[in-house]
């Protein structure tokens, strides 16, 4: 059963003052402030581990607002001409309840669904064989291939032994040897076995199932300053505050690839040269089209315009987070010349709100046509400048 979820709890922060005068209590207060509402709205299902269990989507909207405050707590002994006088308050300086706006950056979102996407394809590769048995014919001679090359090296040891063979051509056939196997035999094992597995889940229909769970965060920073004359009787409090920000979007899913019941074994589709690959391909084959890659989107565009994603989506979502933390600093200065101050302690205030809002998603969002933003160049840039610099090097060889 379904059910609506719809909590709304106030959160206080302490308001604290108390005021001395020569040792005597002159003023006070201890009353509490409204800083914000803590609430919870969506829908809640009784009957979400049986969904789980018979694969079925058990997604549903979600949304909560935290808010969190310690207070500016400053502490003051000092003299107005001869009166000794002594203050402690413990208070909020921001202007309350507070109802923060959450930051919402596309760019950020697109990167998240950029990573999950890439870690899909990796996934999907990963079920796939990739030796028929259209080719067991081919793996044959590769074998055979192989077991020339490592018996003609075995007789050129046996020559070298009698005083008859040359180190240079046994140094050639041990690297072709170590070639063919690295290259050919190790990987033909692998693919086999991946075979087999394929087969045999395919007669037992074992469709294969994976769950996928990957974002992306971005942060900001803000400084201000100001002052308040009136948070302790004859000072003024200075304070700064820094403000943190951060935006974050994550995609959670999960997968069925339905196996292939079909014998299509032709080269063609093995490489995935289909008619919707073709304008993908067309802009590789484009020259130094990867250096508009690197800073616009337009390969992603192309891929997502003319491919989909392979099997059933069994459930999508999408999580966005936005956390802001303040941390306010402060020091008290005279706000007159016969004031005098004895001692002082001023605890920062710090101050936190998050907020969480999951919706269920129908399917992945495409990317625009656009230039990249600053961290999509910066994603990853350390291997997209080795992999450049490696382009490079070669060219003027």
């Amino acid at each position: 059963m379904i059910y609506p979820i719809n909590k709304s709890v106030p959160y206080f922060v302490p308001s604290i003052y108390n005021f001395y005068e020569d040792g005597r209590l002159s003023s006070n207060w201890d009353t509490m402030r409204l800083f914000g509402y803590n609430t919870t709205a969506g829908f809640g299902d009784t009957d979400f581990l049986n969904k789980i269990e018979k694969r079925q989507d058990a997604t549903l909207p979600y949304e909560r607002k935290i808010y969190f405050c310690r207070g500016l707590k400053a502490t003051a002994d000092w003299k107005v001409g001869s009166q000794r006088r002594f203050a402690q308050r413990i208070d909020s300086l921001e202007t309350l309840p507070k109802d923060y706006s959450p930051w919402v950056d596309a760019s950020v979102d697109e990167i998240a669904v950029n990573i999950f996407k890439s870690k899909f394809s990796e996934k999907y590769s990963e079920f796939q064989s990739l030796i028929p048995l259209a080719e067991l014919k081919e793996t044959r001679g590769l074998i055979r291939t192989t077991a020339d090359i490592t018996n003609r090296f075995l007789l050129e040891l046996l020559a070298i032994k009698k005083g008859k063979g040359s180190v240079k051509r046994i140094s050639h056939l041990a690297s072709d040897a170590w070639l063919q196997y690295s290259f050919a035999i190790s990987p033909t094992i692998g693919d086999i076995e991946d075979l087999l597995d394929t087969i045999g889940d395919h007669l037992t229909r074992n469709d294969k199932m994976f769950n996928i769970s990957k974002g992306f965060v971005k942060n900001r920073q803000s400084v201000t300053r100001g002052t308040n004359p009136s948070f302790i009787p004859d000072m003024t409090l200075n304070w700064t505050r820094t403000v943190t920000e951060w935006v974050g979007y994550r995609y959670t899913g999960g997968y069925l690839l339905l196996l292939r019941s079909g014998n299509d074994y032709s080269t063609r589709t093995r490489f995935g040269i289909t008619a919707t690959a073709l304008p993908l391909v067309g802009w590789e084959l484009v020259p130094f089209s990867w250096v508009a890659d690197y800073f616009t989107t337009m390969g992603s565009y192309l891929e997502e315009c003319f491919t989909t994603q392979p099997g059933k989506a069994v459930y999508l979502c999408k999580t966005q987070k936005y956390e802001r933390v303040a941390i306010t600093q402060g020091f008290l200065t005279p706000n007159a010349g016969n004031v005098k101050i004895n001692s002082q302690k001023v605890v920062p205030e710090v101050s936190k709100y998050t907020y969480i809002k999951r919706t269920q998603q129908s399917a992945l969002p495409h990317r625009a046509l656009r230039f990249k933003t600053y961290d999509e160049i910066t994603y990853r840039s350390i291997n997209k400048l080795l992999n450049l610099s490696s382009v490079l090097v070669g060219m003027r060889k």
